[in-house]
């Protein structure tokens, strides 16, 4: 923005419009959402000139003028920068340039949505959920259940992350909705800083806007907590250590080395070292067999032969349904995003899919790369 050379006299630091000028200048700054970043304190003043033109004449005659203005809107703002007017180049011009920096920020990969599991609460939702389940995976019946499943999963995943992302507009113009009662009355108060009435429309409409967060707040905060015991506004450690099951690992007090009591800890440690450095090295070929041999012998057989022929059976519709209802829910998804939540809600629907994809997979003794595909990230605990 240029403005008149004749704006700031004597070094102040004042624009010399009227008030209302001011008025509608600061009005049309908030309808666009801009601020002046030389002010903001998210960019840090990296030299100390205030002013980009300057005639260099003795005060109180002398004309200084912060030409140029950079106007962001909030999401730059609070990135944050560096800003500044060079007091350099005033062999070219009398004229200053001013410069913004941005900070810059670390590229982040595309975030994946969480799954909608509303969607599989909510009656209405699981019809065409169902629907669209059973169409991706007729589109084409001559390819393999990996396949089919693979097309199944990512339309349903395509289908709730739709669903987020028009929840989270609504979300977005019912907030908006519940700020412009605020906004608007801002604007009254903008008009004119002396207007009681104006002034007792924003506080009500400000305390309409903080009521209807706090009912959702409340409401959210019940859902989630309305199980837990509260001391204070933590909860207690006890508590979820009673109900998560949580117990303290033993420590091992004893070790049986071939019909010895090893009870010392540095002796067991001796052990244990001796005995995975056998087990792994390449250098004592006898000792890694009488090493191997002994961890094969110390395990027990648990599966019998009777066992052990059933399991290469062919599996069963009850087998699959059993095995599906023994996940445990709440668990992070695969990398298709859909937790085992959905084929336990459509189990009778999706048991059968299950059943032709596990013999598929018998039979040709092989799974799909995208079925069996997973991430590891290790985590600090710092």
């Amino acid at each position: 923005m240029i403005e008149q050379l004749s704006d700031e006299q004597g070094g102040q630091d004042t624009t010399g419009r009227g008030r209302r000028e001011l008025i509608a200048w600061n009005g049309l700054l908030v309808q666009l959402g801009l601020q002046d970043c030389f002010k903001a304190d998210e960019f840090r003043k990296v030299t100390p000139k205030l002013f980009s033109w300057d005639i260099r004449r003795a005060a109180p005659v002398m004309i200084c003028s912060r030409l140029d203005r950079f106007y962001l809107n909030q999401t730059l703002t609070q990135i944050g920068g560096q800003t500044a007017i060079w007091p350099t180049l005033s062999h070219v011009s009398d004229h200053a340039p001013i410069f913004v920096k941005k900070q810059p920020r670390p590229t982040k990969p595309p975030h994946q949505l969480a799954f909608n599991r509303h969607l599989l609460s909510s009656e209405e939702e699981k019809t065409p959920l169902l629907e669209l389940w059973n169409r991706a995976i007729s589109v084409n019946p001559d390819n393999s259940w990996n396949t089919r499943f693979v097309t199944g999963l990512k339309a349903i995943k395509e289908y709730s992350d739709q669903k987020t992302r028009s929840h989270r507009i609504q979300r977005r113009e019912a907030f908006t909705a519940q700020l412009a009662p605020v906004f608007t009355a801002e604007m009254e108060l903008q008009r004119d800083w002396n207007d009681q009435q104006a002034r007792e429309t924003l506080n009500k409409a400000q305390m309409d806007l903080h009521q209807q967060r706090q009912k959702q707040l409340e409401a959210k905060h019940d859902r989630h907590m309305s199980e837990w015991t509260r001391i204070g506004d933590r909860c207690n450690k006890e508590f979820f250590e009673f109900h998560t099951g949580y117990k303290k690992p033993a420590p091992v007090r004893e070790l049986i080395n071939n019909g010895s009591s090893l009870t010392n800890h540095a002796e067991m440690q001796s052990y244990v070292d001796s005995f995975y450095i056998n087990l792994y090295s390449r250098d004592m070929v006898e000792a890694n067999q009488e090493a191997r041999q002994n961890c094969f012998t110390s395990v027990p057989r648990c599966v019998t032969r009777a066992q052990g022929e059933k399991l290469l059976l062919s599996p069963c519709i009850q087998e699959v349904i059993e095995a599906v209802k023994s996940l445990p829910s709440g668990k992070a998804p695969g990398l298709d995003g859909v937790p085992i939540e959905f084929f336990k809600t459509f189990l009778d629907e999706t048991g059968p899919n299950f059943l032709d994809l596990i013999k598929e997979i018998f039979a040709s003794k092989s799974l799909c790369r995208a079925l069996n595909t997973s991430k590891i990230r290790l985590l600090s605990k710092n």
